[in-house]
């Protein structure tokens, strides 16, 4: 007989890095630890990007810093081929920003793949998922009433197709739990949503 997704997993035994648990106001706290192997992949690819980008942001420093007179730390001086020249460095800068961008956005992922976690909350009527680390971060509210599905659907992610849990509203409002949980979590967090969304009362599911 095939087996359902009822049948392989257990509301009591989520995958390792989650934690189910009772909020304070009665209701269902689920967290998602974000802590993986994406964490060391990303730490690679931040350090190989900024270490890319340092000579030439160093260089536009030392320019504006010299068109300005600022004083600058000795090791910041010894960049080679670099002036006091406000325009190159207006030019260089410009040219940089999408290379600092993209080398601040592999920084603070490489954090929240490391320290940060994923927490949906489920009270009487309504719920939520924050995204972030510790206090800081991001939180998205909904009304259970108004929830339509969840699914895991792949999602176009800038060209890339990501797979990631997603809460459907009914007026077309999605909500995407992070990706690159892993397969197994990505499978629990869609089984414990259903069962959370699916309970006539906040007590129906016992921690």
């Amino acid at each position: 007989m095939k087996q359902t997704m009822n049948d392989e997993l257990s509301i009591d035994h989520p995958p390792r890095g989650i934690r189910m648990e009772q909020a304070l106001d009665g209701g269902i706290a689920i967290r998602v630890r974000m802590f993986g192997w994406t964490a060391f992949t990303l730490l690679g690819a931040a350090l190989f990007w900024n270490g890319f980008i340092i000579m030439p942001v160093r260089q536009l420093i030392i320019m504006v810093a010299g068109a300005f007179g600022w004083t600058l730390p000795e090791w910041v001086k010894s960049a080679n081929g670099a002036s006091g020249n406000l325009l190159a460095g207006s030019f260089i800068g410009f040219f940089l920003i999408p290379f600092i961008a993209v080398g601040i956005w592999l920084i603070w992922s490489t954090i929240f793949y490391f320290f940060g976690q994923c927490v949906i909350r489920f009270s009487y009527s309504e719920g939520s998922v924050f995204t972030g680390i510790g206090s800081f971060g991001r939180t998205r509210k909904f009304s259970l009433k108004s929830v339509k599905s969840v699914y895991i659907a792949d999602v176009d992610e800038d060209g890339n197709f990501i797979r990631r849990s997603i809460i459907e509203m009914n007026n077309g409002r999605e909500i995407k739990i992070p990706y690159h949980l892993g397969k197994m979590r990505n499978t629990w967090v869609l089984f414990a949503l259903k069962k959370n969304l699916g309970r006539k009362t906040p007590a129906d599911i016992i921690i």
